[in-house]
């Protein structure tokens, strides 16, 4: 049993990884879409430019965002110090793209990226959160079939996310 926990305390560290979500309003507010789970150094496509992108970061990490899709383009970063979620706002005219880094980084950090492991791809969006029935935060496998930016479009027009679920089961 003591084994067991310190293997899971050393390894811990290891496989961390954060979450990186568009969002249908300002300040990080409203439905949002995300890439959940996703890697040290693997970006994250968010579909059509946004003003702010939600991050939720371990501690002594950092966030990039990037003008173009695929982390291409204009980049701004920001230092995380403590686990959390952050609000971040990219450069102007906003962010497509995103993706974490550990370290802190420096304000001199150069626009290049380190390649953290090679043989990830860009990840989509793979989570839906939206205010359910209720009021409270409920949450969804994003339908395959549509994109970030369909579905969130979708959800704008009045088309129930029980809708768009139901429409990924039928194809």
């Amino acid at each position: 049993m003591k084994f067991l926990i310190l293997v899971t305390v050393l390894l811990a560290p290891l496989v961390s990884a954060a979450d990186i979500c568009r969002t249908s309003r300002d300040n990080c507010e409203g439905t949002r879409v995300c890439c959940n789970g996703i890697h040290e150094g693997q970006c994250c496509n968010l579909g059509a430019t946004v003003r702010h992108i939600r991050y939720t970061l371990p501690a002594d990490s950092r966030g990039r965002s990037w003008t173009g899709n695929s982390c291409q383009g204009e980049v701004r970063t920001f230092p995380n110090r403590h686990a959390g979620t952050s609000c971040h706002r990219p450069a102007n005219p906003g962010g497509r793209s995103g993706k974490w880094l550990r370290g802190l980084g420096s304000a001199d950090e150069e626009e290049g990226d380190v390649v953290v492991e090679a043989h990830h791809s860009c990840a989509e969006p793979n989570t839906l959160y939206y205010e359910g029935e209720d009021g409270l935060e409920e949450s969804a496998a994003l339908p395959g079939h549509l994109s970030a930016d369909e579905v969130l479009e979708a959800l704008e027009r009045g088309v129930s996310v029980k809708t768009l679920i139901i429409q990924e089961i039928r194809e």
